[in-house]
């Protein structure tokens, strides 16, 4: 199961969407989606700077947060969590020139590829997975707005 829980859900921002998204990525990561339990919040930058000093120990607020509720992210059943800070969402949003719901489908899917077992701990690794990110948003938005695949 797949559950959002919003701080406060920004208008224009297609949660059906967001959801097709993440199904869309499980799909390629050949991920049971039945087996799937994942909770993303959508939070503000106090409560992200909070969560971050917390696991992180950083005093501030970042874009996205992933935990994993498995030592090893396994297949079959993937469990986890994803926590994004709308305020950090929209600022970057804005400096890059992107609609809100984009930025929040490329950090989605970049937290879920985290969860997924992928790691952006290099510069390189982590310029791969934003690539990647975008890459997986863009095709699951084409094929959510495509009508003959239409949840």
């Amino acid at each position: 199961m797949i559950t959002f829980l919003w701080q406060r859900k920004p208008q224009g921002v297609r949660a059906r969407l967001l959801k097709f998204a993440i199904n869309q990525v499980l799909k390629l990561e050949q991920v049971k989606i039945d087996k799937t339990e994942l909770s993303i919040f959508f939070t503000d930058d106090l409560t992200m700077t909070d969560i971050n000093k917390t696991y992180r120990h950083k005093n501030e607020a970042t874009d996205v947060l992933s935990f994993t509720y498995k030592e090893k992210p396994p297949k079959i059943d993937l469990s986890g969590e994803i926590i994004i800070s709308l305020d950090t969402a929209l600022k970057q949003a804005n400096n890059q020139g992107k609609m809100l719901e984009d930025e929040l489908g490329e950090l989605l899917i970049h937290g879920l590829l985290h969860i997924l077992g992928y790691e952006d701990s290099s510069v390189e690794g982590y310029e791969k997975m934003i690539k990647e990110g975008e890459k997986l948003w863009e095709k699951a938005k084409d094929l959510y707005l495509c009508p003959l695949n239409m949840p």
